[in-house]
């Protein structure tokens, strides 16, 4: 897998034009995964709100709370994690990858950069199947 990995991430490098479809094919999906989001927020609340083991905002004297505690921690880190990688690190890479190619740009900040979206990527994945985790231990409480 590593290996995929890394050759997808040469591939990448050696043809910007590559990087450049991965590129509009994120400008083309974000607005759905923040709709994801906020619907996967308001039901959340809703759910949230009508399940009896909810004793109120702030009250943790149970495990289910503490849980949804967890779970909105990992909600936020996701939260950050995505606004990161879509307000910061994807306007940086997507200026450095024009640089590149009409020869002004620097290859090693372009490698700094897309190694930091990586990074956040893979943990906004794990704080994904950190909610995955804890809802699945909330339902069987």
């Amino acid at each position: 897998v590593s290996q995929s990995r890394y050759g997808f991430q040469k591939q990448l490098r050696a043809h910007p034009a590559r990087y450049q479809l991965v590129n509009r094919l994120r400008k083309r999906f974000t607005p759905w995964a923040n709709f994801s989001l906020v619907i996967l927020t308001a039901s959340g609340m809703f759910q949230m709100s009508a399940d009896q083991q909810y004793l109120g905002m702030l009250n943790f004297s149970n495990s289910w709370s503490r849980a949804l505690l967890w779970k909105h921690i990992a909600m936020l880190g996701m939260l950050v994690c995505s606004l990161t990688l879509q307000y910061g690190l994807a306007p940086r890479l997507e200026r450095v990858s024009l640089l590149i190619q009409h020869q002004q740009g620097n290859e090693d900040q372009w490698e700094r950069l897309h190694g930091q979206e990586i990074r956040l990527a893979w943990l906004n994945m794990f704080f994904g199947f950190m909610i995955l985790g804890l809802t699945a231990w909330m339902t069987s409480l």
